[in-house]
Order: structure tokens, then sequence, then C-alpha cells
């Protein structure tokens, strides 16, 4: 947060309060201001762009020079200003995130900018989930919500594209409303491509194939939504909870969905609701509901019979029902094909039935005079049953609570999801993997009584991910996470625990360049044996144009793998490696400016030699390869910039065996 003090105050009277949460993207603070003894506080989005010095190396790689990647941020720039235009637009809709300024601040190098985006303060739905379990009408009031938003959307002809929980937030008020229009997609573009495995599982068929789409493609998302909220936070062809879900499941229950196949019954949905989200999750764009409006209006029907909802069934697909027509404009346009290429029907196709207010289900052979005259012995049954499901429901929700079941504790939901970072084949887990802060602190505030919180402090404490694999990573891979705590602490507490392990699945990792092939990786940096005659000032200014530069050893270890590998490639006798004391004789310098620390000289040297023979000045290092048996294997001496020594030159095959060849080296590409 510190880093970004310098911007205050921010837009004239704001300052930072405290950090909300972080992704691919940037962060978010809490941000307040003072005026008359009054408190005001919002949310801060900043975004960077690039997101690290690596995009811009990328980039350069490319053959571009430093004001073709300006160009291109600049560029990134005006997108994201025309999403924030958008958010300004949809203003003032009770469904969606609040946009309230932006602020744009260059980088002091020309390259990139700060990006300050301010926000109404909300509550983001993932947070809440984890806080507790959403039941079926605050599911329904969420689809509802959703569904507004979605209009407001589809009227101005703006397609979401990511609907799912990470954009979905939660007022004070309980109005949940919808955030993020397009800033996340279009960053994707700075980091070579993003993860899209929280994409993936809200996406529709279409969209992953690469067809054309329309509008109903956020219905389909807002359908799986619904669905996995309704079925233990788990999409369809999923195992059910408590069992583990594989890589394996997930890319198969992906599958699945995309291939076409009816999504199976939530778990927790009766067959209306089931329903519902059947239609908005069909695999047919034309079979799902065709605007957002039509399906809010099967969830309000739903919700406005709430209690006797199982007395009641929807318009079946295909019945008569009322007639709407689709008024095509609303559907939007996504603009990513030729406007032929959209799907267009005659007036009467676009016709469909829609669900039908829900009706009361008669029994057949049920005769309406008689049913009066059965009311009353059904009534007393009903009242009987329900007074013992009553003193049944309150018994178990008093044991429920006496277990502590208010303080049920997903390991996995509470994880700091770890960022991956490097190249496939060679990606590497940043860090260690830790516990959500901000998630810690939610699950803290809602405990009331401040012993038990204190506990639950120590247990939160307690927690340690572990990944059974951290680097060598490669795109595709999936890393097991389990999750340790201390059980005594729990159990004191009564906490149900769930989600002691869960896996993450590896995707975004940048292709190795195609100058660093037939390279070998060690410790996040590339060598390559280059068995090629040349000075060492030649040497130097080949390896610095293929982005990298001759070779530094500055430990035993380094030592070690140099040789070996040496003793794999090496078909010269010596090698160049990256220092000198050229104009500064007697004190040795890597080129790179590291430490020199470590050194293994062969015994004399170095000894320069200066005005001994025609060989010049030796102000530049070899390591000598030769003969393992020999007193110089390996070790090091210094030699003039021909790489040549005079009274050598008439051995036979020299320049074959004896000419020197160096060794590259790449690093800062972890």
């Amino acid at each position: 947060m510190e880093e970004y003090r310098k911007y205050e105050p921010i837009f004239g009277s704001w300052y930072l309060s405290r950090l909300l949460g972080k992704g691919s993207f940037g962060k978010v603070f809490e941000i307040v201001r003072e005026e008359y003894g009054t408190t005001y506080r919002s949310a801060l989005k900043i975004i960077t762009i690039p997101q690290d010095d690596d995009d811009v190396k990328a980039r350069m790689t490319e053959g571009t020079d430093l004001n073709t990647v300006s160009e291109y941020y600049e560029g990134i720039l005006k997108e994201i200003i025309n999403e924030n235009e958008i958010m300004a637009q949809l203003k003032g809709n009770s469904n969606i995130v609040s946009y309230e300024d932006h602020q744009i601040i260059p980088h002091g190098d020309g390259i990139g900018y700060d990006i300050l985006i301010r926000m109404e303060l909300l509550t983001p739905l993932i947070d809440r989930m984890v806080e507790k379990k959403l039941d079926e009408k605050e599911v329904v009031k969420l689809g509802i919500d959703m569904c507004k938003a979605l209009e407001v959307c589809h009227k101005k002809n703006i397609i979401h594209r990511d609907i799912k929980p990470q954009n979905i937030f939660v007022s004070d008020t309980g109005d949940f409303k919808l955030g993020d229009f397009g800033i996340a997609r279009t960053m994707e573009k700075t980091t070579g491509g993003m993860s899209k495995k929280g994409t993936y599982k809200y996406m529709a068929p279409e969209v992953f194939r690469g067809e054309p789409y329309d509008s109903t493609v956020d219905i389909y998302s807002l359908g799986i939504v619904l669905y996995s909220l309704l079925n233990g936070n788990r999409g369809p062809f999923l195992p059910p909870p408590p069992a583990r879900v594989t890589h394996n499941d997930e890319e198969e229950a992906r599958m699945r969905r995309f291939r076409g196949e009816p999504i199976p019954a939530p778990r927790d949905a009766g067959p209306m609701l089931t329903y519902i989200i059947q239609k908005a999750c069909a695999n047919d764009p034309w079979s799902r509901y065709q605007t957002a409006e039509q399906m809010r209006g099967d969830l309000e029907s739903y919700l406005s019979n709430y209690g006797s909802a199982a007395g009641y069934i929807p318009a079946a697909a295909g019945t008569s029902g009322e007639e709407t027509v689709v008024d095509e404009s609303i559907r939007g346009y996504t603009g990513s094909v030729a406007a032929d290429q959209m799907r267009y029907t005659s007036r009467q196709d676009s016709i469909h039935n829609t669900m039908q207010q829900p009706r009361p289900y008669i029994q057949p052979g049920d005769v309406p005079g008689e049913r009066k005259k059965k009311k009353i012995i059904p009534l007393i049954i009903a009242c009987v049953v329900l007074g013992i499901a009553v003193g049944v429901g309150g018994f178990l929700a008093l044991q429920a609570l006496s277990r502590g079941a208010d303080l049920d504790l997903d390991l996995a939901g509470m994880m700091n999801e770890p960022t991956v970072s490097g190249y496939d084949g060679s990606g590497k887990i940043d860090g260690d993997i830790t516990i959500d802060e901000v998630k810690k602190q939610n699950y803290l505030d809602a405990i009331k009584k401040e012993d038990k919180r204190n506990r639950a402090n120590d247990l939160l404490n307690s927690i340690s991910y572990s990944a059974d694999k951290t680097e060598g990573l490669s795109n595709g891979d999936s890393i097991s996470v389990n999750a340790s705590y201390d059980s005594a602490i729990a159990e004191e507490l009564g906490v149900n625990i769930s989600g002691t392990s869960t896996t993450i699945n590896v995707s975004g990792l940048k292709n190795i360049p195609e100058y660093l092939s037939g390279t070998t990786e060690y410790n996040g940096h590339y060598y390559l044996v280059v068995n090629e005659a040349m000075y060492w000032t030649e040497a130097k200014a080949t390896c610095e144009q293929r982005n990298g530069h001759l070779a530094t050893i500055t430990s035993a270890d380094e030592q070690q793998f140099i040789r070996s590998l040496l003793e794999k490639d090496a078909a010269k006798y010596n090698f160049w490696l990256g220092a000198t004391d050229d104009g500064h004789e007697g004190t040795w310098t890597w080129i790179t400016g590291e430490q020199w620390s470590y050194t293994n000289w062969r015994k004399n040297q170095p000894d320069n030699r200066a005005g001994e023979s025609e060989d010049g000045d030796q102000n530049y290092l070899q390591i000598c390869c030769g003969s393992a048996d020999s007193d110089r294997y390996m070790l090091w001496w210094d030699m003039s910039n021909s790489g040549i020594s005079e009274k050598f030159k008439d051995a036979p095959n020299f320049k074959d065996t004896q000419y020197c060849g160096y060794i590259c080296e790449w690093d800062g590409l972890e």
C-alpha cells in the first residue's frame, strides 16, 4: 500500500485506508475522506500496465523498439478508458457497481500507466460465501438482481461475457451488484494470456468453440452460477461433496458441458427452480431465455410462491404460453464476428414460448367441488406435522449451534490462490501459499464472542498449505495443495472443517523464446555451450544480441553445474566467461555487475603476462576443458582477447581443438 501513498490525496481529498484484495491485474483498497466530522468511504481499484518488466522485455524480444512498446500500452489504456465510459453510462442502476471517477498517471519512464478507478464500497460475493452459505431464497434473489443488471446492459448492446461469482458484489442492504465490465479481458493483453480457469467454469459452449454469439451467453453463465450455488459450489457433472475434485474430473465435466450434454438437476434445487436453471443453461442458444427479462420473470414468480412452490410447476417448453417477439437489438452484438455470421431468423421463428405464471398442480381425478369437503382433515394433519417439524428443526438447530456450525471453515476457500510465473516447462509458484488475510479478517469479524473469536484466530494462524509441486511447471499441470491445521482447537470450537485439499491447474505460462532453444535451465537461468571460435569481445556481443550475456559463475554449485554442462557439450579446449579486468588491472569484475566473491583460478593465475609475448594483455576470463587428468581441468585463467596463445599456434588441428568457444547465459526469466 505504501507504494501508492505518493498519489495522496487521491482525487484531491481521499486517503488509502486498507487493502481489500488483490487479483491478477490490480489491487483494491478502501479509501476514506473526512468532511465536517463525517468519514466517507469508497473503493479504489489500482491497475498497473504493464504488469511487470517481463512483459516489456518479451515485447522487446519481438523486434519492437521502446516507442512501439509504449504505443502498444497506450492502446490498452484507451480500451480501459472505453470500459470506464461504459461503467459511467450504467451508473445509477441499483444492481450494477457504481463507477465514480478515474485518474490516469503515466509512469516516469514513459512506458505504461497507473490507472486509479474509484467505485462504491461493496462486499465481494465470494467473501460473503466464506461467512455463510447462501440459502435458496438468497440464490434466487441473486439471480433476479443479476437479470436486472443484464437487462440494462443488453438494452445498451453491452455483453458482459464474464458473469462469475468473482464479479458479483453485495451491498449493505443485501442487493447483489454486477461489476468488471471488460477490464480483466483487456488486461489479458499485457500478460501474454491469463489463466482462464475461472472463466471456463461459467463459459457458454459457443464462446468456447469460437462460434458467433450474442447476449444469451450472459444468461448461460448466470445459469451456471446459480447451478453452482445450489450444488455445493460445484458445477455440472462434478462429483458431489465431500468427494475430492481432481483435474481430470474438471476437464471431463467441462468437455461434457461443452459437448452439449443436458446438465443434471442441482443438488439443492426443486423441480421448478431446476427447470429455470436448465433452461438458462441450454446448449442451444435458441432454447435458452432470449432476454434477461424473461428469466427474471420466472425467478420472481418462483420467489413470490416460495414455500408453496412444490405445488407449482412451470409451463413445459412447447406448451401454449405468452408469445414474445425477440428484439434483436436488445440481444446485442459482440463485434467479434462479421454481422452476416450472426444468427438471424424470420419474425415467425423469433416467436417462442416463455414460462407461464406458476399454476396450481391438480392431481388427475380431482374434482374442484370435492376439494373443499376434504380440506379439514389434511389441514389438521398438516398442522401436527408442522409442529413436529418445527420442534425437531429447532432442536437440530440448537445442536448445530452448540457444535459451532456457525464457524464452518473451508480451508481451500480461505487460501490466497498462488500465482505461477515463468516459462512453460520451467514455471514455479511465486512464494509461499498463505491464507487470504481479507477472508481471515471477515471470518473473525463474523464471530461476536471475544473468547471464541480469539480461539478462532489461533485456529486460522495454525493453517498451513503445502503443494506437491512448486517448480518445473508446465501449462496443463495439476498441482495438489493440502492444508493442515490444529485439530485440537477445531474440536474445541466445534468447527466443521472442509476443503483440506484442492487442485490448482497451471495455465498462462509463456512459451520459451525461440532463442533459448537448446539451452539448459539451472535455478531459473538458461545456459548454452557454443562451440564456435570467437574473440572475447565478439562472444560478448553475440550473447547480448541474443538477449543474454557471457556466463558468470558466482558459487561452487554454479561452477559444478557449468562443469557438468561442458563435460556433456564441449568440443573446444577453452571457453569464455563473462569477466574482465580490462581498464582496472588486477580487479576482476563480472560484466553483469554481480559480486566478485567466488573464484576457481588455476595455480599462479591470473598472471596477465603483459609484454611477455605477442598475446597481448590477458584481461579476459577463460575456463579450461582439455584433459580431465591435467592440472588445469575446469579451472580459470586469464587470456588475451583473441584467445590465442602464440606458442600453440602451430599445433596440429589447433583451431578445431584449442580455439576458444563461449558459454551464453540468460537470467531474469524465472
